[in-house]
Protein backbone atom coordinates (compact mmCIF):
# COMPACT_ATOMS: atom_id res chain seq x y z
CA UNK A 1 0.00 0.00 0.00
CA UNK A 2 1.27 3.40 -1.19
CA UNK A 3 2.06 5.72 1.45
CA UNK A 4 -0.70 8.30 2.00
CA UNK A 5 1.50 11.25 2.37
CA UNK A 6 5.02 11.82 0.62
CA UNK A 7 6.91 14.61 0.64
CA UNK A 8 10.32 14.48 -1.76
CA UNK A 9 13.10 17.16 -1.20
CA UNK A 10 10.63 20.05 -0.41
CA UNK A 11 12.15 23.68 0.16
CA UNK A 12 10.39 27.17 0.45
CA UNK A 13 11.90 30.02 -0.10
CA UNK A 14 10.71 33.00 0.98
CA UNK A 15 11.95 36.56 0.11
CA UNK A 16 12.84 38.70 2.76
CA UNK A 17 10.24 42.03 2.54
CA UNK A 18 8.36 40.43 -0.37
CA UNK A 19 4.41 40.69 0.28
CA UNK A 20 3.22 37.31 -0.34
CA UNK A 21 0.55 36.12 -2.58
CA UNK A 22 -2.09 35.39 0.18
CA UNK A 23 -2.00 39.25 0.61
CA UNK A 24 -5.02 39.57 -2.12
CA UNK A 25 -6.28 41.09 -5.33
CA UNK A 26 -5.95 44.80 -3.60
CA UNK A 27 -2.84 44.30 -2.67
CA UNK A 28 -0.89 43.31 -5.83
CA UNK A 29 -2.73 45.59 -8.17
CA UNK A 30 -1.66 48.52 -5.54
CA UNK A 31 1.79 47.76 -6.58
CA UNK A 32 2.00 47.61 -9.74
CA UNK A 33 1.11 51.75 -9.52
CA UNK A 34 4.39 51.70 -7.26
CA UNK A 35 7.41 54.17 -8.43
CA UNK A 36 8.96 52.36 -11.24
CA UNK A 37 12.62 53.16 -9.50
CA UNK A 38 11.44 51.86 -5.88
CA UNK A 39 9.99 48.38 -7.64
CA UNK A 40 13.55 47.61 -9.09
CA UNK A 41 15.16 48.76 -5.91
CA UNK A 42 13.27 46.77 -4.13
CA UNK A 43 13.02 43.75 -6.52
CA UNK A 44 17.01 44.11 -6.15
CA UNK A 45 17.25 44.13 -2.33
CA UNK A 46 14.37 40.85 -2.38
CA UNK A 47 16.73 38.96 -4.76
CA UNK A 48 19.81 39.46 -2.29
CA UNK A 49 17.75 38.77 0.75
CA UNK A 50 15.84 35.55 1.56
CA UNK A 51 15.48 32.66 3.68
CA UNK A 52 14.33 28.73 3.58
CA UNK A 53 10.94 28.26 5.78
CA UNK A 54 11.26 24.57 4.62
CA UNK A 55 14.67 23.33 3.18
CA UNK A 56 15.14 19.99 1.72
CA UNK A 57 12.41 17.90 3.83
CA UNK A 58 11.79 14.02 3.17
CA UNK A 59 9.51 11.90 4.76
CA UNK A 60 5.91 9.53 4.48
CA UNK A 61 3.34 8.47 6.73
CA UNK A 62 1.23 5.40 6.09
CA UNK A 63 -2.64 5.14 6.45
CA UNK A 64 -3.82 5.52 9.86
CA UNK A 65 -0.74 6.43 11.59
CA UNK A 66 -0.65 9.94 14.15
CA UNK A 67 2.22 11.98 13.62
CA UNK A 68 3.60 14.65 15.68
CA UNK A 69 5.67 17.77 14.32
CA UNK A 70 7.61 19.99 16.96
CA UNK A 71 9.91 22.20 17.56
CA UNK A 72 10.91 25.75 18.31
CA UNK A 73 9.19 28.93 17.29
CA UNK A 74 10.26 29.54 13.33
CA UNK A 75 11.23 25.76 12.77
CA UNK A 76 8.73 25.43 9.83
CA UNK A 77 5.82 23.73 11.49
CA UNK A 78 3.09 25.36 10.09
CA UNK A 79 5.19 26.20 6.57
CA UNK A 80 5.30 22.29 6.48
CA UNK A 81 1.05 22.30 7.42
CA UNK A 82 0.02 24.44 4.60
CA UNK A 83 2.43 23.14 1.89
CA UNK A 84 0.96 20.14 2.92
CA UNK A 85 -2.88 21.26 2.88
CA UNK A 86 -2.29 22.88 -0.35
CA UNK A 87 -2.28 26.61 1.18
CA UNK A 88 1.32 27.15 0.12
CA UNK A 89 3.39 25.98 -2.84
CA UNK A 90 6.54 24.59 -2.17
CA UNK A 91 9.67 26.29 -4.02
CA UNK A 92 11.37 22.38 -5.00
CA UNK A 93 9.98 19.15 -3.81
CA UNK A 94 7.71 17.15 -4.75
CA UNK A 95 4.31 16.67 -2.64
CA UNK A 96 1.36 13.53 -2.71
CA UNK A 97 -1.09 13.32 -0.82
CA UNK A 98 -3.65 10.74 -1.16
CA UNK A 99 -7.45 10.80 0.21
CA UNK A 100 -9.59 13.79 1.50
CA UNK A 101 -7.67 15.81 3.83
CA UNK A 102 -8.88 18.41 6.56
CA UNK A 103 -6.79 21.46 7.72
CA UNK A 104 -7.22 22.87 11.32
CA UNK A 105 -4.76 25.77 10.97
CA UNK A 106 -6.40 28.82 11.97
CA UNK A 107 -9.52 28.21 14.05
CA UNK A 108 -12.48 30.15 12.83
CA UNK A 109 -10.72 31.30 9.29
CA UNK A 110 -13.71 32.17 7.43
CA UNK A 111 -16.47 33.52 9.86
CA UNK A 112 -17.75 36.62 8.93
CA UNK A 113 -18.80 38.41 12.20
CA UNK A 114 -21.76 40.05 11.01
CA UNK A 115 -23.18 36.97 10.22
CA UNK A 116 -24.83 34.54 13.05
CA UNK A 117 -23.93 31.27 14.34
CA UNK A 118 -26.24 29.32 12.02
CA UNK A 119 -25.22 31.20 9.24
CA UNK A 120 -20.99 30.81 10.00
CA UNK A 121 -22.02 27.08 10.23
CA UNK A 122 -22.86 26.73 6.43
CA UNK A 123 -20.14 29.20 5.00
CA UNK A 124 -17.12 28.24 7.21
CA UNK A 125 -18.40 24.32 6.36
CA UNK A 126 -18.41 24.93 2.54
CA UNK A 127 -15.23 26.98 2.89
CA UNK A 128 -13.76 23.61 4.41
CA UNK A 129 -15.44 20.84 1.46
CA UNK A 130 -18.34 19.89 2.88
CA UNK A 131 -21.43 20.15 0.88
CA UNK A 132 -24.73 21.76 1.92
CA UNK A 133 -26.13 18.30 2.37
CA UNK A 134 -22.94 17.08 4.97
CA UNK A 135 -23.75 20.40 6.86
CA UNK A 136 -27.30 20.01 7.60
CA UNK A 137 -26.83 16.62 8.38
CA UNK A 138 -23.87 17.17 10.92
CA UNK A 139 -25.62 20.38 11.93
CA UNK A 140 -27.18 19.39 15.45
CA UNK A 141 -23.78 17.44 16.32
CA UNK A 142 -21.58 20.64 15.42
CA UNK A 143 -23.65 22.95 17.36
CA UNK A 144 -24.12 20.24 20.27
CA UNK A 145 -20.29 19.77 20.44
CA UNK A 146 -20.02 23.45 20.90
CA UNK A 147 -22.35 24.36 23.42
CA UNK A 148 -24.04 27.39 21.36
CA UNK A 149 -27.78 25.91 21.17
CA UNK A 150 -28.99 29.27 23.07
CA UNK A 151 -26.72 31.51 20.37
CA UNK A 152 -26.91 30.04 17.22
CA UNK A 153 -29.06 32.95 15.77
CA UNK A 154 -26.98 35.49 17.66
CA UNK A 155 -24.09 37.03 15.50
CA UNK A 156 -20.75 35.48 16.00
CA UNK A 157 -19.67 39.49 17.05
CA UNK A 158 -21.73 39.22 20.21
CA UNK A 159 -19.79 35.54 21.24
CA UNK A 160 -16.95 35.41 23.75
CA UNK A 161 -13.98 34.06 22.68
CA UNK A 162 -14.62 30.77 24.12
CA UNK A 163 -17.65 30.23 22.45
CA UNK A 164 -16.23 31.35 18.95
CA UNK A 165 -13.55 29.45 19.12
CA UNK A 166 -15.28 26.18 20.30
CA UNK A 167 -18.17 26.88 17.36
CA UNK A 168 -15.39 27.14 14.38
CA UNK A 169 -13.38 23.92 16.15
CA UNK A 170 -16.69 21.73 15.80
CA UNK A 171 -17.46 22.85 12.30
CA UNK A 172 -13.57 22.13 10.82
CA UNK A 173 -13.88 18.24 13.69
CA UNK A 174 -16.57 17.42 12.32
CA UNK A 175 -15.71 17.41 8.23
CA UNK A 176 -15.27 13.72 6.73
CA UNK A 177 -12.13 13.44 6.17
CA UNK A 178 -9.57 10.60 5.65
CA UNK A 179 -6.59 12.98 6.85
CA UNK A 180 -6.76 15.56 9.47
CA UNK A 181 -3.94 18.24 10.28
CA UNK A 182 -3.91 20.21 13.00
CA UNK A 183 -1.77 22.86 14.35
CA UNK A 184 -1.88 24.51 17.79
CA UNK A 185 -5.84 24.45 18.04
CA UNK A 186 -5.40 22.50 21.70
CA UNK A 187 -3.67 25.68 22.78
CA UNK A 188 -7.21 27.52 22.35
CA UNK A 189 -9.95 27.01 24.89
CA UNK A 190 -10.91 26.24 28.84
CA UNK A 191 -9.53 22.83 30.19
CA UNK A 192 -13.19 21.07 29.24
CA UNK A 193 -13.20 22.54 26.08
CA UNK A 194 -9.24 20.98 25.37
CA UNK A 195 -10.31 17.64 27.20
CA UNK A 196 -13.09 17.29 24.34
CA UNK A 197 -10.96 18.22 21.68
CA UNK A 198 -8.61 15.57 22.64
CA UNK A 199 -11.79 12.97 22.39
CA UNK A 200 -12.03 14.01 19.07
CA UNK A 201 -9.13 13.77 17.73
CA UNK A 202 -8.88 10.39 19.99
CA UNK A 203 -11.45 8.78 18.24
CA UNK A 204 -10.03 10.11 14.59
CA UNK A 205 -7.36 7.83 15.38
CA UNK A 206 -8.96 5.12 16.91
CA UNK A 207 -11.36 5.14 13.28
CA UNK A 208 -8.55 5.01 11.47
CA UNK A 209 -7.80 8.58 10.36
CA UNK A 210 -4.23 9.80 9.59
CA UNK A 211 -3.57 12.44 11.75
CA UNK A 212 -0.60 15.21 11.65
CA UNK A 213 -0.69 17.77 15.12
CA UNK A 214 1.59 20.34 15.30
CA UNK A 215 1.99 21.74 18.94
CA UNK A 216 4.32 22.99 21.79
CA UNK A 217 2.57 21.33 24.18
CA UNK A 218 4.42 17.92 25.06
CA UNK A 219 2.28 16.10 26.96
CA UNK A 220 -0.28 16.36 23.99
CA UNK A 221 1.91 15.13 21.57
CA UNK A 222 3.10 12.24 23.52
CA UNK A 223 -0.42 10.92 24.69
CA UNK A 224 -1.14 11.23 20.81
CA UNK A 225 1.37 10.12 18.51
CA UNK A 226 3.55 7.32 18.04
CA UNK A 227 6.23 9.08 15.63
CA UNK A 228 7.46 12.63 15.38
CA UNK A 229 9.03 15.06 13.58
CA UNK A 230 11.48 17.50 14.72
CA UNK A 231 12.47 20.44 12.50
CA UNK A 232 15.08 23.03 13.17
CA UNK A 233 15.17 26.19 10.90
CA UNK A 234 13.25 24.61 8.05
CA UNK A 235 15.42 21.31 8.38
CA UNK A 236 14.10 18.07 9.31
CA UNK A 237 16.72 17.24 12.11
CA UNK A 238 14.90 13.93 13.54
CA UNK A 239 12.53 11.30 12.81
CA UNK A 240 11.16 8.26 14.54
CA UNK A 241 9.51 7.12 17.42
CA UNK A 242 7.45 10.11 19.47
CA UNK A 243 9.71 9.65 22.37
CA UNK A 244 13.19 9.80 20.62
CA UNK A 245 12.12 12.63 19.02
CA UNK A 246 10.85 14.67 21.90
CA UNK A 247 14.04 13.74 23.88
CA UNK A 248 16.44 15.20 20.94
CA UNK A 249 13.86 18.19 21.17
CA UNK A 250 15.03 19.03 24.47
CA UNK A 251 18.13 17.90 23.98
CA UNK A 252 18.61 20.60 21.07
CA UNK A 253 17.54 23.22 22.94
CA UNK A 254 20.58 22.77 25.31
CA UNK A 255 18.18 21.15 28.42
CA UNK A 256 20.52 17.99 28.95
CA UNK A 257 22.23 15.40 28.27
CA UNK A 258 23.16 11.89 29.62
CA UNK A 259 26.49 12.86 31.48
CA UNK A 260 26.73 16.52 32.92
CA UNK A 261 30.26 17.32 34.38
CA UNK A 262 29.86 20.97 36.09
CA UNK A 263 33.47 21.22 36.56
CA UNK A 264 33.83 21.34 32.81
CA UNK A 265 31.04 24.13 32.63
CA UNK A 266 32.57 25.83 35.42
CA UNK A 267 29.38 25.57 37.31
CA UNK A 268 29.37 26.26 40.93
CA UNK A 269 26.61 23.86 42.21
CA UNK A 270 25.77 23.70 45.62
CA UNK A 271 27.07 25.98 48.87
CA UNK A 272 29.65 25.56 51.86
CA UNK A 273 28.78 21.79 52.54
CA UNK A 274 27.90 20.42 49.58
CA UNK A 275 28.95 20.89 46.27
CA UNK A 276 27.62 18.55 42.81
CA UNK A 277 30.51 17.79 40.41
CA UNK A 278 29.00 15.31 37.76
CA UNK A 279 25.85 13.49 37.05
CA UNK A 280 25.80 10.55 34.87
CA UNK A 281 22.96 7.68 33.35
CA UNK A 282 24.92 4.62 33.62
CA UNK A 283 24.09 0.53 32.79
CA UNK A 284 24.87 -2.21 34.37
CA UNK A 285 28.36 -2.27 33.36
CA UNK A 286 28.78 1.31 34.50
CA UNK A 287 29.21 2.88 31.34
CA UNK A 288 28.04 5.97 30.46
CA UNK A 289 24.32 5.78 28.15
CA UNK A 290 22.00 7.37 27.02
CA UNK A 291 19.26 4.91 26.16
CA UNK A 292 18.28 1.76 28.54
CA UNK A 293 15.94 -0.97 27.64
CA UNK A 294 12.86 -1.31 29.84
CA UNK A 295 13.96 -5.12 30.65
CA UNK A 296 17.30 -3.41 32.02
CA UNK A 297 17.81 -1.99 35.57
CA UNK A 298 19.99 1.29 35.41
CA UNK A 299 21.42 3.83 37.41
CA UNK A 300 21.89 7.63 38.33
CA UNK A 301 25.00 8.63 39.51
CA UNK A 302 25.92 11.74 41.05
CA UNK A 303 29.77 12.92 41.99
CA UNK A 304 29.53 15.49 45.10
CA UNK A 305 31.93 17.50 47.46
CA UNK A 306 31.22 17.05 50.96
CA UNK A 307 32.62 20.18 52.12
CA UNK A 308 31.59 20.01 55.56
CA UNK A 309 30.47 16.62 57.42
CA UNK A 310 28.26 15.69 60.59
CA UNK A 311 27.10 19.38 60.21
CA UNK A 312 23.87 17.94 58.97
CA UNK A 313 22.47 15.32 57.70
CA UNK A 314 22.65 15.05 54.05
CA UNK A 315 20.12 13.42 51.81
CA UNK A 316 20.50 13.11 48.16
CA UNK A 317 17.40 12.91 45.99
CA UNK A 318 16.44 12.63 42.64
CA UNK A 319 12.67 13.88 40.60
CA UNK A 320 11.91 11.89 37.78
CA UNK A 321 9.80 13.88 34.80
CA UNK A 322 8.38 12.45 31.77
CA UNK A 323 8.67 14.25 28.82
CA UNK A 324 4.99 16.09 29.32
CA UNK A 325 6.80 17.37 32.50
CA UNK A 326 4.97 15.06 34.59
CA UNK A 327 7.03 14.47 37.92
CA UNK A 328 6.89 10.91 37.53
CA UNK A 329 7.73 10.10 41.71
CA UNK A 330 10.97 11.36 43.86
CA UNK A 331 13.49 9.08 45.56
CA UNK A 332 15.27 9.90 48.85
CA UNK A 333 18.28 8.09 49.50
CA UNK A 334 17.82 8.27 53.29
CA UNK A 335 20.37 5.72 54.15
CA UNK A 336 23.36 7.51 52.90
CA UNK A 337 25.73 8.56 55.59
CA UNK A 338 28.97 10.86 54.83
CA UNK A 339 30.82 10.61 57.79
CA UNK A 340 33.61 12.58 56.59
CA UNK A 341 34.85 15.59 54.25
CA UNK A 342 35.99 14.38 50.76
CA UNK A 343 34.62 13.19 47.51
CA UNK A 344 32.06 10.78 47.27
CA UNK A 345 30.33 8.75 43.95
CA UNK A 346 26.19 8.32 44.92
CA UNK A 347 24.45 5.73 43.04
CA UNK A 348 20.55 5.56 42.85
CA UNK A 349 19.86 2.19 40.81
CA UNK A 350 16.52 1.88 39.05
CA UNK A 351 15.21 -1.43 38.63
CA UNK A 352 14.06 -3.17 35.84
CA UNK A 353 10.34 -3.21 34.57
CA UNK A 354 9.76 0.24 36.12
CA UNK A 355 9.60 2.88 33.67
CA UNK A 356 7.33 2.85 30.54
CA UNK A 357 8.89 3.51 27.26
CA UNK A 358 9.95 6.98 26.45
CA UNK A 359 11.92 9.92 27.63
CA UNK A 360 12.89 10.95 31.16
CA UNK A 361 14.48 13.95 32.66
CA UNK A 362 16.09 13.65 36.33
CA UNK A 363 16.57 16.42 38.41
CA UNK A 364 18.98 15.97 41.16
CA UNK A 365 19.52 17.47 44.60
CA UNK A 366 21.33 17.29 47.98
CA UNK A 367 18.65 18.71 51.06
CA UNK A 368 18.91 18.16 54.84
CA UNK A 369 16.42 18.63 58.02
CA UNK A 370 15.61 20.11 60.62
CA UNK A 371 15.60 22.63 59.74
CA UNK A 372 14.98 22.16 56.07
CA UNK A 373 17.47 23.20 53.60
CA UNK A 374 18.17 22.39 50.02
CA UNK A 375 21.85 22.41 49.34
CA UNK A 376 21.74 22.21 45.33
CA UNK A 377 19.29 21.36 42.83
CA UNK A 378 19.02 21.18 39.35
CA UNK A 379 16.39 21.08 37.46
CA UNK A 380 16.13 18.66 34.32
CA UNK A 381 20.10 17.94 35.16
CA UNK A 382 20.07 14.84 32.83
CA UNK A 383 17.85 12.62 30.18
CA UNK A 384 17.67 9.16 29.58
CA UNK A 385 15.51 7.28 26.84
CA UNK A 386 13.96 3.91 28.11
CA UNK A 387 13.42 1.84 25.50
CA UNK A 388 11.36 -1.01 24.32
CA UNK A 389 12.51 -3.49 21.94
CA UNK A 390 9.38 -5.82 22.10
CA UNK A 391 11.83 -8.79 22.26
CA UNK A 392 11.45 -8.99 26.03
CA UNK A 393 8.14 -10.69 26.32
CA UNK A 394 7.77 -11.44 30.07
CA UNK A 395 7.52 -7.51 29.80
CA UNK A 396 4.71 -7.29 26.97
CA UNK A 397 3.78 -10.69 25.98
CA UNK A 398 2.57 -11.15 22.48
CA UNK A 399 1.25 -7.68 22.38
CA UNK A 400 2.58 -5.26 20.16
CA UNK A 401 1.06 -1.68 20.55
CA UNK A 402 1.62 0.72 22.47
CA UNK A 403 0.65 0.53 26.82
CA UNK A 404 -0.06 3.69 28.06
CA UNK A 405 1.41 4.76 30.99
CA UNK A 406 4.48 5.93 32.75
CA UNK A 407 5.30 3.35 35.28
CA UNK A 408 5.00 -0.54 33.95
CA UNK A 409 6.21 -2.82 36.91
CA UNK A 410 5.95 -6.12 36.71
CA UNK A 411 3.93 -7.52 39.75
CA UNK A 412 3.23 -10.88 40.94
CA UNK A 413 -0.25 -12.48 40.01
CA UNK A 414 -1.83 -15.62 41.71
CA UNK A 415 -4.94 -17.73 40.17
CA UNK A 416 -7.13 -20.15 42.10
CA UNK A 417 -9.60 -22.18 41.14
CA UNK A 418 -12.28 -22.40 43.08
Amino acid sequence: MKPVIEFEGVSKEYKLGEKRSTDGLRHQLARLFQKKETLHSRQKENQEKSFFALKDVSFTLNEGEVLGVIGRNGAGKSTLLKIMSRITPPTHGRIVVRGKLASLLEVGTGFHPELTGRENIFLNGTILGMTQKEVRKKFDEIVAFAETEKFIDTPVKHYSSGMYVRLAFSVAAHLESDILVIDEVLAVGDIKFQERCFGTIRRAVGSGRTVILVSHNMPSVTSLCRQGLLLQEGRLTHGGPISDVVLQYYQQGGHSSSCVSFDQLSKKVGDEIVELKKVSIMNQKDEVVSEVDVSDSWQVEMVVDVLKARVVTLIPNLHFYNSGGICVFIVHGMNCSFEKEGRYKIKCVVPENLLNDGAYFISVAVSSYDPTRVHFYEHHCITVNVRDGFENLNSRPRYSQSIPGVVRPLLKWHVNSN
